[in-house]
């Protein structure tokens, strides 16, 4: 009787070690999955990465004049150039709302990681106009400083500069690119309500009340365009 017994345990044994073995080989494999898992996400996650920076295009010179839906003639490219300081003449379209989405999120995901950006803008009017600023459009709700801003006026051939010490921009994540104290305000739906310029007296060097909109302060846009300008040959970041 007490061989048949320990018989019995060493057979009762033998059926219990596969089992557990098979939980040991099952627990490690799903350990394995997990990590596997997480190294394919990384990798997938950097390859996104690397992706959307692959996707910007090449600085390129005449980039305006031959990329822009609303720049017209080299003559306008040269205007807003030639008021850039340290301009390579280098540019790449950044964003462009008929394209990317005529939303502010949508401007604000594309370009606030950009600097020294070109904001062109064509009315339902007709009228073209812009500006120009060295800073960036970070969602940050709060006004910049930036001497190297200036807003311009295409279609008459006219740059406002910034007066020195007065706030440039504006960065809210609910509107556009827009410049300081209502210069040029962009709503945070651009096809469909209303932006509107500024007047004389304020930050930027304007003779007359809504000189960038030929004396009408509100107005329509009818395309959005935000190129980079590559400044000194340097890379951009």
């Amino acid at each position: 009787m007490i061989l048949i017994h320990k018989k019995r345990l060493r057979l009762r044994k033998k059926k219990e070690s596969p089992e557990k073995m098979t939980s040991i080989s099952i627990s490690n494999s799903n350990s394995n999955s997990k990590t596997g898992s997480n190294i394919e996400n990384e990798k997938s996650q950097s390859e996104n990465d690397n992706f959307l920076e692959e996707e910007l295009p090449q600085f390129e010179s005449d980039a305006l004049a031959k990329e822009s839906y609303i720049i017209k003639k080299p003559e306008e490219e040269a205007l807003i150039g030639n008021a850039i300081t340290n301009s390579s003449k280098k540019y790449r379209l950044l964003f462009r709302a008929s394209r990317d989405g005529d939303s502010a999120n949508k401007f604000h995901c594309i370009c606030d990681k950009h600097s020294n950006l070109i904001i062109l803008i064509n009315t339902k009017g007709g009228l073209r106009f812009g500006g120009f600023t060295s800073s960036k459009f970070r969602s940050t709700s709060h006004l910049k400083f930036d001497n190297n801003a200036f807003l311009f006026s295409l279609d008459n051939k006219k740059v406002f500069n910034i007066i020195p010490g007065q706030y440039a921009i504006y960065c809210y994540d609910n509107t556009g690119p827009c410049f300081s104290k209502g210069s040029l305000y962009v709503p945070n739906s651009f096809f469909t309500k209303y932006g509107k310029t500024g007047i004389s007296g304020g930050p930027f060097q304007f003779k007359k009340d809504y000189e960038l909109n030929n004396g009408i302060e509100k107005f329509l846009i009818k395309e959005l365009e935000v190129f980079q300008v590559q400044i000194d040959e340097t890379p951009f970041y």
